[in-house]
């Protein structure tokens, strides 16, 4: 049996305690089996492809697929999805379902299965074992006289070891094949389990989660980092340890988008519009500096799905650059160079960033230009 990476989890109220395991009765895997956990899960071969936790090695199978949804030791339901499958005296189609009996044989193509608990001893049922049908009664007495048992002779008993044997062989065999498919089995467990997490919290359920080479790996995206730490915690206290959580948070997209406005000159608030979309505010005049800067964060900043801007632009500065009322304060001159500073009538120097009495602030300093910002506007000095 072949276990894919995206079972099909079903809603249950709750997990059992009981531990059951899925064998093969009869057919080319006879005698593989694997654990299964209290979600549903999808059977089918090796045509399902995607749609089937288990994939049997059977062609006459074909596109035929089941579902089933085990509850403890109560009969699992079963639904059939596609095809035809047989359960005792039963032949169901698709479309149909029914009650599926503990240890009761289910034939998909050439294949017998059934479901039981590991180390019941019902297991000595053979596959051909009597069907499960509509009149059947799971709590019908046995026959108050049972056949008697005759002494066995030489032969008999010489039969009855030689089978003894062959059994035992059967049982190292079957503890071989669970060791061997153990790991298929309890990556389907694990997969489920942290997808019963996943579907704990209103906030958890739109992520997903995946079983490959590497292991299982929890994707998607949520609002805040707080949810992705709790999330961590909560995998952890489930026992699932370290499970990684390749999630993106609404918090660093908002961070990284702001930041990408103000590496380009942009002063602008980022806030988050869920499911990896950013609404950015500014009041740039420079529209031109705006769309760069939305261009690089759609570009660069992993996880945004949509950037919408809403830029609007202050009200334009006044022509005429005001200066100080005493004349002493008047820029005089400009001294260029690595430490470029401006000199006012009286002999103040005033570098780049300082503030001038005017109220501006000096933003750049050229060989015949000043550069100045207040409140948000830009204006200059030309000399």
């Amino acid at each position: 049996m072949n276990a894919r990476a995206e079972p099909f989890i079903a809603d249950a109220d709750a997990p059992s305690a009981t531990a059951l395991e899925l064998r093969v009765l009869d057919g080319e895997q006879r005698g593989a089996h694997a654990p299964v956990a209290w979600h549903s899960f999808e059977i089918g071969g090796l045509h399902a492809g995607a749609c089937s936790e288990v994939q049997l090695r059977d062609a006459t199978i074909a596109s035929t697929r089941v579902r089933v949804t085990p509850r403890g030791t109560a009969p699992a339901r079963l639904e059939v999805l596609a095809g035809e499958v047989r359960i005792g005296t039963q032949q169901l189609t698709a479309g149909s379902a029914t009650d599926w009996r503990l240890y009761t044989p289910l034939r998909l193509g050439a294949t017998v299965l059934a479901l039981g608990e590991a180390d019941n001893a019902d297991w000595r049922l053979p596959a051909d074992a009597p069907p499960q049908g509509p009149g059947n009664d799971a709590g019908a007495q046995p026959s108050p006289n049972p056949p008697s048992r005759r002494p066995a002779h030489g032969l008999e008993r010489g039969l009855a070891f030689g089978g003894a044997v062959l059994a035992a062989v059967a049982a190292l065999l079957l503890v071989m094949t669970h060791l061997l498919s153990a790991p298929v089995g309890a990556a389907i467990d694990r997969r489920a389990a942290v997808a019963h997490v996943l579907a704990s919290q209103p906030q958890w359920r739109d992520l997903h989660v995946d079983a490959g080479a590497t292991g299982v790996m929890v994707h998607g995206e949520l609002a805040t980092d707080a949810q992705r730490d709790a999330l961590q915690q909560q995998l952890a206290k489930a026992g699932l340890g370290e499970v990684p959580v390749d999630v993106v948070t609404g918090e660093r997209l908002v961070d990284a988008v702001a930041d990408v406005f103000r590496v380009q000159g942009v002063t602008a608030r980022a806030e988050y519009g869920g499911a990896g979309h950013v609404l950015v505010h500014a009041h740039e005049a420079d529209a031109g500096a705006v769309d760069r800067a939305a261009a690089t964060a759609r570009r660069d900043v992993v996880g945004l799905r949509e950037l919408a801007v809403s830029n609007e632009p202050s009200a334009p500065p006044p022509q005429n650059t005001p200066v100080a009322d005493d004349p002493g304060k008047r820029v005089a001159a400009i001294v260029p160079g690595d430490s470029a500073y401006v000199v006012t009538a009286d002999g103040t120097r005033y570098f780049i960033g300082a503030l001038l009495p005017t109220g501006h602030r000096v933003k750049a300093i050229e060989a015949h230009r000043v550069v100045l910002t207040r409140d948000g506007r830009q204006s200059q000095l030309d000399f």
